[in-house]
């Protein structure tokens, strides 16, 4: 099956299309219902829609749509680069791969670690994932630099900062701030 186009419905939803037909994957997603509830339900055999959603994945689809909605909004409302927001958080993975770590703070569990960049209104503009054991601050130069769309550049016009907990406390997080010319907040004592 081809990768499917991304179109824009009438009430203004981006949508994946193979043909004529709405995807089964984007249904599952959207639903939040686990692959086999689409044998019950009779759609199609889950491992269908679940191996055309690996080969969306690995053929950059989601990447897409994501890229897409973020250009739509910023076309409707405007992205608000005035403050970016950058955090981590840690989730378990428990079928982890090699790329995911340790997570030292549940006794050596496998588990992820997501650092996310948003504009100043929380629309994520970046997400990086590697392993639980990795520090906050060690993913802030490849989360700013991975942002879906282009970031316009600082000036003295058009400043842009960036919001930190204290977990970014380090000199490396200053000179990356330095180096994409952010102003760094500081974070508030606890």
């Amino acid at each position: 099956m081809p990768i499917p186009t991304l179109i824009l419905s009438a009430g203004g939803v981006l949508v994946a299309r193979t043909g004529s037909a709405p995807t089964l994957s984007s249904f599952v997603l959207r639903t939040g219902c686990q692959w086999e509830a689409l044998d019950v339900a009779g759609l199609c055999p889950h491992s269908t829609a679940h191996d055309r959603f690996q080969e969306w994945v690995e053929g950059g689809l989601w990447q897409r749509f994501w890229q897409e909605a973020v250009n739509c909004y910023d076309g409707l409302k405007g992205l608000d680069w005035s403050f970016l927001c950058a955090d981590g958080s840690m989730a378990k993975a428990p079928l982890a791969k090699e790329e995911r770590g340790r997570n030292l703070t549940d006794r050596g569990k496998q588990g992820v670690k997501r650092s996310l960049l948003t504009d100043a209104k929380g629309i994520p503009l970046s997400v990086v994932v590697a392993g639980a054991n990795i520090n906050d601050h060690l993913l802030l130069d490849q989360t700013l630099r991975e942002s879906i769309v282009e970031r316009p550049v600082p000036s003295r016009t058009y400043p842009q900062g960036l919001c930190l907990d204290k977990g970014y406390d380090y000199e490396l997080t200053r000179q990356v701030g330095a180096e994409h010319r952010l102003s760094l907040a500081p974070a508030h004592p606890r």
